[in-house]
């Protein structure tokens, strides 16, 4: 009947927006609408693509945008949003959220709609907008996190970094190994001057499995209590004022949890003995910390700091080549700690060539 057709449909401000021409197939289905709406119209046409045998059946969407669940109903909003994919890909995104618009005025219910139109506000740095349609979509469907990552986007280009900081928080209490949230947190953590959670979180975004992905529910990690992170804190604090034996306190009963305690509030049992090293140090008990560096390069084995203080107790020990060893391993790839490496290793060469010169 027609080789092609082009359609058009008007916004309430009678703009015209232009869909995808029909297939030469268009004739062979009739037209089906569903209901008076600016959206039925868009969705009604589009049943050239869909025969009637389908068209009163629940769509699965399942593959059109796996992350978002499936919403069941008469209407399909998938082709909703494959016509606004092509709207945004031929640059006329004004178009394509006007096309969302009256979607959603049809279906509020289809958390992906949200999902879209918020994506949208983004690129167009529509932030405050795109925030309240992140928020829409977490009414819906609590438990997705993906709409908590957006909205912590907006909310760090609007500078608002605490909103961003509770939001990054919550991704991660949902998707454990999301490591844009964990890089986000590191960030995050460095511009407010917590080194010890920036490395955590840091270390976690570069980690291919992130603690308690496997075996720990977002049940057990929106829980209140945190023993490890508050005797971890309380050890640290002891040894800021030269207290190693109440540290070493603290870290003894650290020791008495499971791994998986540890894993829960994203710690590996490193962190206690890094601690450990740390306090058998200001007691000048070198080879207890080295054991105990040991211990904790078992678990983070590409730690800089780790052999930064192996090479410090070695050096105390007079054992300069092995410091010297250590001090190679901590300066690889760590600007921070580069300076102080440099120096402790030259006073060891230097330590070492006068011992030679003296035998």
């Amino acid at each position: 009947m027609f080789s092609s057709l082009s359609v058009y449909i008007a916004d309430d401000r009678g703009t015209k927006i232009e869909l995808s021409p029909f297939p030469q197939s268009m004739s062979t289905y009739p037209f089906q609408v569903f209901s008076k709406s600016y959206a039925s119209v868009v969705f009604a046409a589009f049943l050239g693509v869909v025969s009637p045998a389908r068209a009163n059946q629940p769509h699965d969407n399942t593959h059109v945008w796996p992350h978002i669940p499936k919403t069941p109903g008469i209407m399909a909003p998938e082709t909703c949003i494959q016509e606004m994919k092509r709207l945004k890909a031929a640059g006329r995104s004004d178009q394509a959220l006007k096309l969302l618009n009256m979607c959603l005025r049809d279906r509020p219910d289809v958390v992906a709609l949200y999902y879209y139109r918020a994506k949208t506000y983004i690129e167009l740095k529509d932030y405050p907008r795109a925030i309240l349609d992140c928020t829409r979509q977490i009414k819906l469907e609590p438990t997705l996190a993906k709409p908590y990552e957006m909205r912590a986007k907006c909310y760090l280009a609007l500078k608002d970094r605490k909103r961003a900081f509770s939001d990054f928080l919550r991704v991660i209490e949902l998707e454990p190994g999301n490591r844009l949230a964990h890089e986000q947190l590191a960030n995050l953590y460095r511009q407010e001057g917590d080194i010890r959670s920036y490395k955590r979180e840091l270390r976690l975004s570069k980690s291919n499995a992130t603690a308690g992905e496997k075996t720990i529910t977002p049940a057990v990690l929106t829980r209140h209590d945190h023993p490890v992170s508050a005797l971890l804190q309380n050890a640290g604090e002891h040894l800021a004022h030269k207290k190693p034996g109440l540290a070493l306190e603290e870290i003894k009963k650290l020791m008495k949890f499971s791994d998986q305690d540890f894993e829960v509030e994203h710690f590996d049992r490193g962190e206690a003995y890094d601690l450990q090293a740390q306090a058998f140090q200001q007691m000048d008990l070198h080879d207890e910390a080295i054991a105990a560096l040991d211990q904790f390069l078992r678990f983070q084995p590409n730690n800089n700091r780790a052999f930064y203080l192996k090479a410090q107790s070695y050096f105390a020990q007079g054992k300069y080549e092995e410091c010297m060893t250590c001090c190679d391993k901590a300066s690889r790839g760590d600007k921070i700690l580069s300076n102080a490496v440099a120096e402790l290793r030259t006073k060891a060469a230097e330590r070492l060539k006068l011992r030679l010169q003296r035998r």
